[in-house]
């Protein structure tokens, strides 16, 4: 079973019997010059693939049609989130991601206005 792309660093989850790979990266190794992170390699795409026949399936968050602001966008496709899956239910949290409103990169986190 192949991806479509080299994903790494992202989540991957169960969901009767395919698996469900989502954040990341595509573009391997990260270097340490000026841009280490280039937002072009994060992963914008939902990949379903299926084990037993080896057919995958993609959706990019980017497609009007998903629903997502661009803010949810940058939260769904970081490096190295953490989470787990329980039952049904993929958790994703943090990661490290560019703010596409700022332009800058940070490690995301849930913050309060309270």
């Amino acid at each position: 079973v192949q991806l479509p792309a080299g994903v790494h660093s992202g989540m991957v989850g169960v969901y009767k019997g395919v698996w469900v790979f989502i954040a990341g990266r595509l573009n391997g190794l990260h270097g340490f010059g000026n841009d280490p992170f280039p937002p072009e390699a994060q992963n914008t795409n939902i990949y379903v693939v299926n084990p037993a026949t080896g057919a995958s399936f993609s959706r990019s968050l980017t497609d009007p049609s998903s629903g997502l602001n661009q803010q949810q966008i940058d939260t769904l496709s970081t490096t190295s989130p953490q989470g787990y899956q329980e039952n049904h239910t993929l958790y994703m949290t943090g990661g490290y991601g560019i703010d596409t409103a700022t332009g800058t990169f940070g490690t995301n986190r849930v913050s309060s206005n309270g």
